[in-house]
């Protein structure tokens, strides 16, 4: 592995965090402590995202072929409560495989896949539940799509769903109040920003979406992290854009060089949450440092913005990811705290109460036998899930065989120290010409805030030198144009990784995700 050439800041490393957590209600006076490692763990076999309900003692799982329903009201004794599979068995092509993620919002649940493009011999599509007796989930609703669902939030009736793999790689929202869910609209990075649309899908696909107080935050890759104003679901209309790198800077063909260009940073907007409040949003980016360039491209770390005026994010800082092998992957929030995943780097809770100066409370880590995909807060605990197991054979990795829901306590106030944080990566470039917007494109667009990612003072190359302000030489591309589908986008498997030509960058033990989503 290369040396960093980016600027870390800040004196505790992941596995120096020692976080202290207290056991019970919160605020117990009589409440003991202990280290941040697990309470409980429960196998589920094929286990990718988890959410939790209102209560915090009922988590939901997806299952690849369903979902499951998980009572961790004891947080050292989870205990499944029952299990769903066959979602659309009855569509022609059924039922859904692939399915990665799920959404609950009070007393429904939404279930949906698969999270690759469409093209594939299963059905794509979605499912809402009633969960007000979590043991006994009642189907309310289904409805096929044209387009794969590689993530999707639930906001009351509403059902927000990542169109992978679609015509312009759209953010698709439906009414699912009824029993008969109908689509209400449509909207594209490039209904915001028109150079978008001369960009092949593989680099601006639409992968995830989180909705708050009528806000949808949506991650758009390369093309950063898009709010929308979402009161009218019919109609969402873009407040700005954050995070993402110039369209210009992207190449507009998938020849040599382009994986490279789609693992590595400063793109690479994969998940976004607000905080509860909406002052502060959280962007993952997954990255890695790919060896087929030399650039310092990753990993990616969390980058916290100050959204509370939706219209001018600030970032500001970068929380550092916990090594050079291990990327961000999806995260949480309760209060001031930000619950995050790193895959085989572990689980990690930070303190934002100050986002200018993080504190990191507490971390937990095993690369050898866990890679983690998301951490949430519960009642008075944290779940995680473990989706792979790296012991197991790889074939039967690849399906979540040894996938594990984990549980850990509360960290304590008193624990913590500065976080580490890193600077922005220099956004690339490329000797491509940008081909003009389409026809239809829309000629105005509201403010973006890309990643400017500053350089030293006399280091920014000539445009079109091919030259990395960080030093090295950017990849340029070759081949022919025109767009990939979503099974060839970012976040959308191993399989897209290793039919781009990086089977040599993937490491064994778990040292970089399988399948990385």
């Amino acid at each position: 592995m290369r040396r960093r050439r980016f600027l870390r800041t800040g004196a505790l490393a992941f596995g120096g965090v020692v976080g202290v957590s207290r056991v019970g209600p919160a605020g117990d006076a009589a409440a003991q402590t202990q280290p941040f490692e697990p309470l409980g763990t429960l196998r589920i076999d094929g286990l990718a995202e988890v959410v939790t309900d209102e209560s915090g003692t009922v988590a939901y799982g997806a299952l690849r072929d369903g979902f499951v329903v998980v009572d961790v009201s004891d947080p050292t004794a989870p205990t499944e409560l029952t299990r769903v599979t066959g979602i659309l068995a009855d569509a022609a092509n059924g039922p859904v495989h692939e399915i990665f993620d799920l959404d609950a919002s009070g007393d429904r649940l939404l279930v949906a896949g698969p999270r690759h493009g469409p093209g594939r011999d299963d059905a794509s599509g979605f499912e809402v539940y009633d969960v007000s007796a979590p043991e006994r989930p009642r189907r309310l609703g289904a409805a096929e799509t044209d387009h794969g669902i590689h993530n999707a939030f639930l906001d009351g009736g509403t059902a927000f769903l990542t169109g992978t793999g679609a015509a312009r790689e759209p953010l698709v929202i439906y009414d699912v109040s009824g029993d008969e869910p109908a689509e209400l609209s449509r909207w594209s990075v490039e209904d915001a920003d028109p150079a978008w649309e001369s960009v092949p899908t593989t680099f601006r696909t639409c992968h995830d979406v989180y909705v708050q107080d009528d806000v949808a935050f949506v991650a758009y890759w390369d093309a950063g992290t898009w709010l929308l104003d979402v009161s009218d679901p019919a109609n969402p209309v873009a407040i700005a854009g954050l995070g993402g790198v110039p369209p210009e800077s992207v190449p507009r063909s998938t020849g040599r060089g382009f994986p490279a260009m789609l693992r590595e940073l400063p793109g690479n907007s994969h998940y976004a949450q607000p905080s509860p409040d909406g002052s502060l949003l959280a962007v993952g980016k997954e990255a890695w440092d790919d060896e087929e360039t030399d650039v310092d491209g990753g990993p990616g770390g969390i980058e916290i913005w100050d959204v509370s005026d939706a219209s001018a994010p600030t970032r500001l800082t970068i929380l550092a990811p916990p090594d050079e092998d291990h990327t961000s992957h999806n995260l949480g929030w309760r209060g001031d705290r930000l619950y995050t995943s790193w895959y085989g780097g572990g689980v990690k809770v930070f303190d934002l109460s100050d986002p200018a100066e993080p504190t990191a409370l507490a971390g937990w880590a095993d690369e050898e036998t866990t890679s983690f995909w998301t951490a949430k807060p519960a009642a008075d605990a944290v779940v995680a899930s473990s989706y792979v197991d790296p012991r197991e054979d790889r074939e039967d990795r690849f399906d979540g065989v040894g996938a594990t829901l984990y549980t850990f306590p509360e960290p304590g106030d008193s624990a913590g120290a500065t976080a580490e944080t890193v600077t922005p990566r220099p956004t690339p470039r490329v000797t491509e010409t940008a081909t003009s917007p389409g026809p239809n494109a829309r000629t105005t667009a509201p403010s973006v805030t890309t990643d400017p990612s500053p350089t030293p003072s006399g280091t920014d190359p000539p445009a079109g030198t091919g030259e990395s302000p960080t030093g090295g030489t950017a990849e340029t591309t070759g081949g022919t144009g025109g767009e990939v589908s979503g099974g060839g986008a970012p976040g959308f498997g191993i399989l897209a990784t290793l039919a781009a030509g990086g089977i040599a960058a993937w490491r064994l033990a778990g040292r970089r995700p399988e399948n990385p989503e």
